[in-house]
């Protein structure tokens, strides 16, 4: 039987049985570095209580090493992972971690304040770059079929593959499900704007009945429309808007009023705009630079727009004029 990070999950939380915990005490006295990787899949579990429930890591260690086994299994079992968890945490737990809530239905939420950008790593190794004002939800640890998460607004992802359990990406509009790939989502319900961009890999975007309307290759770019179909889309310009990962926000091949909503989630900033003519001009190229700050993209934009701005601080706004 294979023991990974998503079996040692489901020990933790209860969810195994007998077999399956016979076949992690073995697993684990077969070397170090399954010993090893045993501590530290229990240290995520612990972290993951902690954030669940509000606790610090030594309210979390306090309980459990309060806790006894209220049921039998054998000796070598009970043994081989009290010792392993003893050693992970510096507690005795005895057997399998008794508590009150179990990780299966358990959500986190994470969230990018505006103006700033995020990375967060999931519990089966997946990495995501949250974009400025992007939330996801989550489970704590992944132990159904499918790895799902729930996103609003831009990230990239990078998935740990595994054949087993697909990857899925839920958005308002359709959602997208990988094995193993790196790619980009924009679901902005508000805006009703949805897109994938595949990076490396593929995709499949699919719809709320679960009917794959997309199939993706590396370097293609689906987006919708606004009666809430698909369509291609160019993938150079897909990527320009992925600048932010750079810490840069692309002002090419979009008008005055979109780079202006650009600049609010990218500086985390209002604007309104009060100005008798829009500038119709598009920018052919550009990137702003999001360290400089918002005044320095109002300067460098003037070079191009006919502008002014001014700045009202009771209301914490920026005027254009």
């Amino acid at each position: 039987m294979r023991v990974d990070n998503e079996l040692l999950y489901k020990f933790f939380a209860k969810e195994t049985s007998l077999e399956e915990a016979n076949s992690i005490a073995a697993w684990t006295k077969e070397n170090k570095a399954n010993e090893e990787q045993f501590q530290k899949a229990f240290r995520l579990f612990l972290v993951s209580q902690m954030a669940l429930k509000g606790n610090t890591v030594e309210q979390v260690t306090d309980k459990q090493s309060k806790r006894r086994h209220s049921r039998k299994v054998i000796l070598t079992f009970a043994t081989v992972m009290a010792t392993a968890a003893a050693i992970a945490v510096g507690v005795f737990i005895g057997g399998h971690l008794q508590d009150d809530s179990s990780l299966k239905d358990s959500v986190l939420t994470t969230e990018a304040k505006l103006g700033k950008m995020l990375t967060q790593t999931l519990s089966d190794g997946t990495i995501v770059e949250m974009n400025s004002g992007a939330r996801i939800e989550y489970p704590a640890v992944f132990l159904e079929k499918e790895r799902r998460v729930k996103l609003e607004g831009e990230a990239v992802f990078d998935v740990t593959h595994n054949e087993d359990r697909p990857f899925v990406v839920e958005t308002f509009a359709y959602d997208v499900r990988v094995l193993g790939t790196k790619f980009d989502v924009v679901a902005n319900q508000k805006d009703n704007e949805f897109s994938a961009t595949l990076i490396e890999g593929s995709i499949e975007v699919i719809d709320k009945a679960q009917v794959v309307k997309a199939r993706l290759a590396p370097n293609q770019v689906v987006k919708m429309d606004e009666n809430g179909n698909l369509y291609s889309a160019d993938f150079s310009e897909a990527k320009d808007n992925m600048a932010w990962r750079d810490g840069l926000i692309s002002v090419a091949g979009v008008g005055f009023l979109d780079i202006m909503k650009r600049l609010e989630k990218g500086f985390g900033v209002s604007i309104m705009i009060d100005i008798a003519h829009i500038p119709d001009e598009v920018l052919p190229y550009g990137k702003i630079r999001i360290n400089d700050g918002v005044v320095s993209a109002f300067d460098v934009l003037k070079h191009h727009y006919d502008f002014e701005y001014e700045y009202d601080v009771q209301k914490n706004l920026y005027i254009i004029r």
